[in-house]
């Protein structure tokens, strides 16, 4: 992507459009990335538990709200311990003496 950048930067055709061809590639390049990205993300939305996991951050993590930003927490040790949540939660609680908090959906 930077070589592609810096070669944008260097085109001239002589006639003083380089700022406007150049502008022109770094907004082609950027939507491509985009939907690169989004590509890839929607890839990752199948994989396992962890890969899921990861992307529900990504959608999530940004929620304002410390109650909304636990319940993302929440969320996705579920995803990732499965079974083992009940168990994990219970043993937190054992180890801190406080009840797990699921936090507030958004």
């Amino acid at each position: 992507m930077i070589f592609m950048r810096m070669l944008s930067i260097l085109i001239c055709d002589g006639d003083g459009r380089t700022a406007a061809l150049r502008r022109e590639w770094m907004a082609f390049e950027e939507g491509k990335m985009k939907e690169m990205s989004e590509q890839y993300l929607e890839t990752l939305r199948q994989g396992n538990a962890v890969e899921r996991a990861s992307v529900f951050v990504l959608d999530n993590g940004a929620i304002e709200g410390a109650h909304h930003k636990q319940w993302v927490l929440d969320q996705t040790l579920r995803q990732i311990a499965g079974e083992r949540y009940d168990t994990m939660t219970a043993v937190y609680s054992d180890i801190t003496g406080e009840e797990w908090d699921c936090g507030i959906a958004p």
